[in-house]
């Protein structure tokens, strides 16, 4: 693995299996064996967690993503979910109601969060598909959860859903961690009931992941550390690889430790960078970001387009 990271090589898992793929091919071989369905079913489970947490630590410490748990596998897994409905072109302004639910639900399907939310999709003429943002919250602990997003558009009657699994880790039993990487806009843009999120986030995330030289797009993450020590200096470095894996882009930065605030389970402090979209060419980009405190050392990374 530390070759790997001195290689700058980044590896992908994907479990072709999709979505529960491997839980019902093992549950289903063992039932075949002879097993009752309980009992495969909590076998199946085991070994499926086993090769997804595999896939996600081999991803997590290359700098890279695992998809797991999921039918699509042309992106990763966002916090925020875009909801996209495709209509036939109109010729004059048109406004429909979209109703959403939000579940939490832990690996057994009990659920431990939802939220409902109702909106305005507002399509302009000619505007294929209109695309909708919609933020959500939920105060969970630790743990790891299957989210699932339902919506229902009022106006043609139809009904949409997209699952995504998360794990929430327990940073303050962690001497050092840094936060997933949020991408987001300078402005509100695009983003609905950006409120939602002002005490939580100072950038409006969005889902999308495809951006013009127009765009201003800030990158955010959000660094902690340790009760059990005091604050120390922390050393972080972003940098930007294109297809060809060359580093288009790099600055280094130090996170002084009176940068972080004391809260009553850790210490945090917040990080942004404008991502220079002006000067990257067109492409696939990795965003990445090393931090360092004293000998450990975290990586978190994000993808995106230079349309």
């Amino acid at each position: 693995m530390a070759e790997a990271r001195q290689a700058n090589i980044s590896i992908y898992g994907i479990d072709p299996g999709g979505l529960n793929g491997l839980e019902t091919y093992i549950a289903t071989r063992l039932t075949m064996r002879g097993a009752s369905s309980a009992a495969a079913l909590r076998a199946a489970r085991q070994k499926a967690v086993l090769n997804t947490d595999f896939l996600r630590d081999l991803a997590d410490q290359t700098g890279a993503r695992a998809l797991v748990n999921t039918d699509d596998f042309a992106g990763g897994i966002d916090a925020v979910f875009a909801v996209s409905v495709e209509r036939p072109a109109v010729q004059t302004r048109r406004a429909d109601t979209i109703n959403l639910l939000t579940l939490a639900l832990t690996p057994d399907g009990v659920e431990r969060g939802s939220d409902r939310q109702t909106v305005r999709l507002t399509q302009r003429p000619a505007q294929v598909p209109a695309v909708l943002e919609t933020l959500s919250q939920m105060n969970l602990r630790p743990g790891r959860y299957q989210f699932r997003v339902a919506a229902h558009d009022a106006g043609l009657d139809i009904d949409g859903s997209v699952y995504a699994d998360l794990d929430i880790p327990d940073v303050a039993q962690l001497s050092f961690a840094l936060s997933s990487v949020a991408l987001g806009f300078g402005t509100s843009k695009a983003a609905a009931s950006t409120a939602r999120l002002d005490h939580v986030l100072p950038i409006v995330p969005t889902a999308q992941r495809d951006f013009t030289s127009r765009d201003r797009v800030v990158a955010f993450l959000r660094v902690y550390q340790s009760l059990r020590e005091p604050a120390g200096d922390v050393k972080l470095v972003a940098s930007i690889r294109d297809v060809q894996d060359a580093v288009v882009f790099s600055k280094a930065s130090v996170l002084g430790k009176g940068l972080f605030d004391r809260h009553p389970d850790l210490y945090a402090a917040d990080y942004r960078l404008d991502v220079p979209l002006t000067t990257l060419q067109r492409g696939e980009c990795l965003l990445t970001f090393d931090a360092a405190r004293g000998t450990t050392q975290v990586r978190r990374s994000t993808y995106f387009v230079r349309r």
